[in-house]
C-alpha cells in the first residue's frame, strides 16, 4: 500500500516528525497547526492525529494534488 511517508524528497521531515511534535508545548496542541512548508506532507499526516485543524501550504501544485488525494473526502 502507498503511503504519504513513502514520497521521497531531499529535505523531507519524516525522521524529524516525533522530535518536532515533541517540542510543541501541550498547552499549543489540540488547537490548529500549520504546515507552512509541507512538502512531503509527513508532519501535516501526524498533525491532523494530534489537531482539530491541519492547513497544509506548499507552493506547488502537484503537491496540492497529492494533499487532496491523501487528506481530502474524495474517493479516489
Amino acid at each position: 500500500m502507498y503511503e504519504i511517508q513513502n514520497r521521497r524528497y531531499i529535505g523531507s521531515k519524516a525522521s524529524l516528525t516525533s522530535w518536532i511534535f515533541d517540542n510543541i508545548p501541550t498547552k499549543y496542541q489540540k488547537g490548529t497547526f500549520v504546515d507552512i512548508f509541507a512538502g512531503t506532507g509527513v508532519v501535516a499526516s501526524m498533525s491532523i492525529e494530534k489537531y482539530n485543524k491541519t492547513i497544509i501550504n506548499d507552493f506547488l501544485y502537484s503537491n496540492f494534488v497529492i494533499y487532496d488525494g491523501f487528506f481530502g473526502d474524495g474517493k479516489f
